[in-house]
């Protein structure tokens, strides 16, 4: 990150590593090791009601974070609308903002996998980063295949499902390309309703295991343990990052950072080109602020994806 230049507010990210581990989040797709089935669990008829999941927010803390809306950014989220299901099988086109993993859980596949291995998307996975789409690329999906479990009646049966998260992993510097290092922060994200909360480490990075449809969040940065501490607002577009040979893709990286190029739009902006030949200046790259192989490769390497 150049020196003269702030955080960007609005930092575009990618959806991450995905990750399968069992989890407490419901999916209608689960495997034959996840079904557990306990007769002897003395939990009480009423304990069991306590846990199910509240049928409104209405109780919910006024202080927690339940759903983005359209106000939770600057950016105009237009393209980042609620994604649309497609009659399965067929072939889902990408939006703005959404993923494999994210695909996968709009249509309760627990493994992504099921979809990305697929024969019809061969020639996208050739192309693709299954966690950076373009929108517009054709992701087919299959029909899912359902089964029958047995049960016995008069008896409690526990089914451990599972849904796609990715990690959310974010490096914070100063102005002085410095890590933020021992800073308490908040995460909020627009799927679930406590947030998160936790300190960077000492490389300033922040890294939280999130739903894949999280498409946006807003991390908070205190800079002190009392409530009168004086604190910053990142809002974090997630999964919005493009590729790295799209336009849009360079720009969110050089944004991210802190060589800005203006708002990221399909066009080309005529920053772009002043940006680019900062960052290779200072990665000691040939400055001609054309965006060769070399200089997309190293800002992938920069940026870390």
């Amino acid at each position: 990150m150049p020196a003269d230049e702030p955080l960007n507010d609005d930092t575009q990210l990618g959806a991450g590593a995905a990750d399968n581990s069992d989890d407490e989040f419901e999916d209608d797709d689960f495997e034959e090791s996840d079904l557990v089935f306990d007769p002897d669990d003395d939990e009480s008829d009423e304990d069991w009601q306590e846990a199910e999941p509240a049928e409104d927010d209405a109780d919910v803390d006024p202080g927690t974070f339940v759903n983005a809306g359209s106000g939770f950014v600057d950016n105009d989220l237009a393209d980042c609308a609620e994604p649309q299901q497609i009659d399965l099988p067929g072939r889902h086109a990408v939006r703005q903002g959404e993923s494999l993993p994210s695909i996968a859980a709009l249509y309760r596949f627990g493994d992504q996998d099921a979809i990305w291995q697929r024969s019809q998307n061969a020639a996208l996975r050739s192309e693709r980063d299954p966690e950076l789409l373009f929108p517009g690329d054709q992701v087919f999906v299959p029909e899912r295949k359902l089964r029958n479990e047995p049960a016995a009646v008069n008896q409690r049966h526990r089914f451990r499902l599972k849904e796609e998260r990715v990690w959310l992993r974010l490096v914070l510097k100063d102005e002085h390309d410095d890590p933020r290092a021992q800073t308490r922060y908040t995460l909020k994200l627009d799927t679930v309703t406590q947030p998160l909360k936790g300190i960077t480490a000492d490389d300033g990075l922040v890294e939280a295991l999130i739903p894949a449809p999280t498409r946006l969040a807003q991390l908070e940065l205190s800079a002190g343990d009392t409530p009168d501490a004086k604190k910053e607002v990142l809002e974090l577009l997630v999964s919005q990052l493009d590729p790295i040979s799209k336009p849009t893709g360079v720009q969110a990286r050089l944004n991210n950072l802190g060589y800005r190029t203006g708002r990221v739009d399909s066009t080309v902006e005529e920053d772009l080109a002043d940006a680019v030949r900062r960052f290779q200046l200072d990665c000691e790259l040939p400055a001609t602020g054309e965006l060769d192989e070399q200089t997309r490769q190293k800002l992938v390497e920069m940026h870390g994806c």
